[in-house]
């Protein structure tokens, strides 16, 4: 399928998938236990680790972790780092289709993905 509008959840499932960010698509892990990791089941793109990046004055920073179902394929979530301002910090916001940022955090994810690959 070619998606002639970019900016739509579709489009970024087929980026994700099948585009530029295949080769960083991963199942998604979590902590069961102090001990055990264990899969969620979810897709997931990491950019996250650009977020501490220094950045100029007025722009925001790079980062997000999208995160795919994992039987539709359908973006769930982004989850963006904040920088940190200092090494012990570490915040982290959870934005979902619907909400009033989440194109604008798409953009962020989209513009990471491109400065990273």
């Amino acid at each position: 399928t070619v998606y002639r509008e970019k900016l739509t959840d579709e489009a970024l499932t087929q980026l994700c998938f099948f585009g530029l960010g295949a080769h960083r698509l991963y199942r998604a892990r979590t902590l069961s236990s102090p001990t055990e990791v264990v899969d969620s089941g979810d897709f997931v793109v990491r950019t996250n680790f650009l977020a501490d990046l220094p950045v100029r004055e007025g722009l925001d920073s790079y980062g997000g972790d999208a995160y795919f179902d994992e039987t539709t394929w359908r973006i769930k979530k982004i989850v963006r780092k904040l920088p940190r301002q200092q090494p012990w910090e570490s915040e982290e916001l959870t934005y979902r289709p619907g909400d009033p940022e989440w194109e604008y955090v798409k953009f962020v994810f989209r513009s990471s993905l491109f400065s990273l690959v």
